[in-house]
Formats: C-alpha cells, sequence, structure tokens
C-alpha cells in the first residue's frame, strides 16, 4: 500500500511538473508530498526495526 501511494505520489508531481501551471495550492501540495515523503521513508523503517524489538523477546520466551 505504501508503494502505491508513494507512486501516485510520483505521478501527480510528474504531472504537475509537465503542465508547469504551478499554481500556489499545487506548490504547497508538492513541497506537502515530499516533506510527507521524506518522513515515511526515515518513520517507516524505525517502525519495523522497532516492532522487530518489541516482539522478539515474546516469540523466543
Amino acid at each position: 500500500m505504501r508503494d502505491n501511494l508513494l507512486q501516485e505520489l510520483n505521478l501527480r508531481s510528474r504531472c504537475i511538473e509537465t503542465t508547469g501551471e504551478l499554481t500556489g495550492i499545487q506548490a504547497g501540495f508538492l513541497r506537502f508530498s515530499n516533506i510527507f515523503r521524506g518522513i515515511f521513508a526515515v518513520v517507516f523503517p524505525v517502525l519495523k526495526v522497532s516492532q522487530s524489538f518489541v516482539y522478539e523477546p515474546h516469540v523466543r520466551a
């Protein structure tokens, strides 16, 4: 699901780039999507790692 979301964001940003019509709202959305993508790229692996640390001991016990 995460990959689909990223692909959709990439497609949208590409569409906006090709038309060249960057209104204030579109520019804001583009900036927000880039920030969101950056946060997601950092948070997602951290969540996976923290989950593995939390669940590992219970599995072994």
